[in-house]
């Protein structure tokens, strides 16, 4: 099995049905249910705790689910590395390269970790690549060279 399915499955188990102290009266984390309840029926999504597993362990696959499933594999590739204050900004960012073609950065680590990301995922992403951060050279000039 793959690890991100168990990570999601207890993510959103959490998020939809469990969320201690939050939302008393629907037991919801808002957020989530916004989202999730525009496509599904919350009340039944909690109804039944195998059948959710079985989805999130057998059923999903990543390309339906391309924005967790980078933010997972950015976060398993960053414990490989140094740890910085930057890492969960670094993983946050990561969900949008679904929408681009190509991803600049200064921040080799970052460019490193979202090449084995790319590599690896079953659906496109932005293409990351290294900008110099050498402030002599205008900004401009940095960009025009990797492009």
């Amino acid at each position: 099995m793959d690890a991100w399915r168990a990570e999601l499955r207890d993510l959103y188990w959490h998020q939809l049905v469990v969320v201690p102290g939050r939302a008393v009266v629907t037991r919801q984390d808002t957020t989530f249910a916004d989202w999730v309840g525009a496509y599904v029926d919350l009340r039944r999504l909690g109804s039944s705790r195998a059948d959710f597993t079985r989805f999130w362990l057998y059923d999903a696959s990543a390309e339906a689910v391309p924005r967790n499933w980078i933010r997972w594999a950015v976060r398993h590739i960053q414990t490989t590395q140094k740890i910085s204050g930057g890492n969960p900004a670094d993983e946050q960012h990561s969900s949008y390269l679904v929408d681009a073609d190509i991803f600049l950065s200064a921040d080799s680590r970052y460019v490193s970790t979202l090449k084995i990301v790319r590599d690896d995922a079953p659906f496109a992403m932005a293409e990351p690549r290294l900008v110099s951060g050498d402030r002599c050279v205008p900004i401009l000039d940095r960009l025009a060279a990797v492009l």
